[in-house]
């Protein structure tokens, strides 16, 4: 599921990598944490 959301999110223009270090770390960070919530709220209601 982590795979599959990361897929997803990563084509978005939100979470694309910049090149920028700093800028993708805050992307990668923020891509992960919707891919945690998600997992969590399938885990709840699962």
């Amino acid at each position: 599921m982590n795979n599959v959301l990361y897929e997803k999110l990563s084509k978005s223009e939100q979470y694309k990598r910049t090149g920028d270090y700093m800028t993708d770390v805050r992307r990668l960070t923020a891509m992960q944490q919707v891919i945690d919530e998600e997992i969590r709220n399938e885990l709840v209601y699962v």
